[in-house]
């Protein structure tokens, strides 16, 4: 199907100024360049143009075989959203996890929710079913001991989670270890990483604004550091001394009962992480993480 005018042209234009900035003979560049620029002239477009045709070719690139999908799984406990976030990472996936409530507001659930390429989706799914039947079948604990059952599983995903981490962190050094010149131009696992990252967010979010890959991050901080530079400089204003207000009776004793409870909240906390790391279960779950095979998770 051919593309309308307009269109067609700003293809042919981008078309010309990629060749005129990687072609190292300086005539056919400089030739590329007035041609381009000759187009431009001619159908009355800017470089604005440009940008827009871009970022929706770009988009459609980024949709292409990628789909956002709700998993049926149930992700009502915190050790679930752990391991479904985990395989998401190691599988190019942005993960998160959204409240489901009854018609009466009451919560019922959590839901996963994957964006990724659908080959990728699929394999977080596949993994994800396989591991938590995996820890269905082998739980050591009785359906009366509910309690035992949940720290035993968060100890095994806690254990899943950090094997997993360190198998994508040992591929992306391996991926960045120095190689010869002839494959100095291949493809590493960090890049592809990251140009899903990118691919996924514009999909989601249908921007790149505020994308995390790395390449976006750099290219904020670059125009950060652009503009502060261009900034005027602050005269600061000679500080005037401020009397500091006397506090009252009143306002102490509310402030120390705010101080009492956040620190009771943060005891509270700890202690309930201590007797979960310390309970035998979990220990036991921590443990029996090792025996899931993971050798064909990441490829």
């Amino acid at each position: 199907m051919s593309l309308p005018p307009n269109e067609s042209v700003l293809a042919k234009i981008q078309k010309l100024l990629a060749l005129a900035g990687n072609n190292p003979n300086e005539h056919e560049a400089a030739s590329a360049m007035a041609k381009a620029q000759e187009l431009l002239v001619q159908h009355n477009l800017s470089m604005a143009h440009l940008d827009a045709h871009k970022e929706k070719k770009t988009k459609e690139e980024a949709a292409e075989g990628r789909e956002q999908k709700g998993v049926k799984r149930s992700g009502m406990f915190i050790w679930q959203r752990e391991l479904w976030k985990r395989l998401a990472e190691v599988n190019f996936c942005i993960y998160w996890s959204q409240k489901q409530y009854h018609a009466s507001g009451v919560y019922s659930n959590h839901q996963h929710w994957l964006v990724g390429r659908e080959d990728n989706v699929k394999t977080v799914e596949v993994m994800g079913d396989y591991l938590e039947e995996w820890m269905s079948k082998n739980c050591p604990y009785g359906p009366r001991e509910g309690k035992n059952i949940h720290l035993w599983k968060q100890g095994v995903v806690d254990r899943l989670t950090t094997r997993l981490r360190e198998k994508f962190i040992d591929m992306m050094v391996g991926s960045d270890e120095p190689k010869p010149a002839a494959e100095s131009q291949a493809v590493t696992v960090r890049s592809v990483y990251q140009a899903e990252v990118h691919a996924n967010h514009l999909f989601r979010r249908g921007t790149s604004d505020w994308c995390p890959c790395d390449p976006c991050s750099k290219k904020r901080r670059i125009e950060w550091d652009e503009r502060q530079a261009t900034m005027p400089v602050r005269v600061e204003k000679q500080e005037v001394a401020k009397v500091e207000k006397q506090e009252t009776e009143a306002q102490r004793r509310a402030r120390l009962e705010r101080e009492a409870r956040q620190q009771a909240k943060w005891e509270e906390k700890w202690r309930k992480e201590y007797e979960k790391q310390s309970s035998e279960a979990y220990k036991q779950g921590r443990e029996d993480g090792d025996k899931p095979n993971l050798g064909g998770q990441i490829k």
